[in-house]
């Protein structure tokens, strides 16, 4: 019952600003709270119930989707890391001076701090998920902004680009 009292614990307190669309405005998480505390629901039925995810309250993308539809197997035969390895050095992070930090690691170590931070620019994309819509622009010859709304509203696309949850 601990983990469940915990899990409910968390939900409240992300949840606390959220309302529902109901009469009373009651707190989003109330819902959840009281179907499970209905008579002949425990804490180990409502768990069983819900899929194992790394976030509580969001859907794995492999269970959601046909496996043997051709992007996701496609998606499971591609030499990821392969592909990942021999396209780093294009996507490389460049010095202010248009120099290359060759000391920089892609794949996990961070940079050496610079004399100035920069506040400017959004975290990278990963590889992964940049080949993935590179692929898809072109086996499906789209524009740039068809991708990226393709992919926002196909979980097939998402799956294939390295997207665990939805």
């Amino acid at each position: 019952m601990g983990a469940f009292v915990k899990a409910v614990a968390f939900a409240a307190d992300k949840h606390r600003n959220q309302r529902r669309k109901d009469a009373d405005a009651s707190p989003y998480i109330n819902h959840p709270i009281a179907l499970a505390n209905e008579d002949g629901v425990d804490d180990a039925t409502v768990l069983r119930a819900c899929p194992a995810t790394e976030d509580f309250f969001r859907a794995r993308l492999d269970q959601m989707i046909d496996l043997r539809h051709s992007l996701a197997v496609l998606s499971s035969r591609m030499p990821w890391q392969q592909i990942e390895a021999s396209v780093a050095h294009l996507f490389s992070r460049k010095a202010h001076a248009g120099v290359a930090m060759p000391d920089l690691d892609l794949f996990g170590e961070a940079p050496a701090p610079l004399a100035r931070k920069s506040n400017a620019g959004r975290p990278r994309v990963p590889l992964r998920t940049m080949t993935a819509l590179l692929y898809l622009k072109h086996a499906f010859d789209l524009s740039d902004e068809a991708v990226v709304q393709g992919w926002s509203e196909n979980p097939y696309w998402q799956h294939f680009s390295g997207q665990a949850l939805l």
